[in-house]
């Protein structure tokens, strides 16, 4: 079953996609992602990652620096050929 997504688990979860493939796969900060999608609080984020963590499509690593990993994707190093292309 594909999970339905709210407007502000797509903005957060694209925001952390597009921010792993510009910071060679470091995960942003609480406050990056707040400021990125127009949250006053980090409380809000911590909620839209709880949520998306719930739907499997995050898996957050509590006390790492880059503690939110994509579920099923893979980092592509620069100038490494993705599989199939």
């Amino acid at each position: 079953m594909v999970a339905r997504l709210s407007a502000n688990d797509a903005k957060v979860m694209a925001f952390i996609v597009g921010f792993k493939r510009q910071h060679d796969g470091l995960a942003p900060t609480m406050s990056e992602i707040a400021d990125a999608c127009g949250f006053s609080t980090n409380s809000l984020v911590s909620f839209y990652l709880t949520r998306l963590e719930g739907q499997r499509l995050i898996r957050r690593h509590e006390g790492r620096a880059a503690g939110i990993e994509i579920v099923g994707g893979r980092w592509i190093a620069p100038g490494e050929v993705a599989h199939g292309q």
